[in-house]
């Protein structure tokens, strides 16, 4: 009976390190998609950080461009007042 039980322990031993195997395993694949899905977020961050400067030069080169069509000589103030206005509620 005791080589009965040695094999049992032997094969309770086995089922237990199979479990932790995989249970690792489950992990490490858990690692690499949250390392992929980090990966990914960062790239997007960074998109965006590019799409958000572009769009601060744009506004900056139209305001740019506004400032120098309002300064023209010979423009009335009334056109002035009103382009700028239209360009405030833009």
């Amino acid at each position: 009976m005791e080589h009965g039980e040695a094999g049992e322990k032997k094969r309770s031993s086995l089922l237990s390190l199979t479990r932790r195997n995989v249970a690792i395993q489950s992990w490490i694949r858990d690692q690499e998609a949250n390392r992929q899905a980090n990966k990914a977020y960062r790239a997007a961050a960074q998109a965006n950080d590019v799409a958000h400067q572009r769009r601060v030069a744009l506004a900056e080169a139209q305001q740019d461009e506004f400032e120098r069509w309002a300064t023209q000589p010979g423009l009335s103030m009334k056109s002035k007042t009103h382009q700028e206005a239209s360009l405030t509620s833009f």
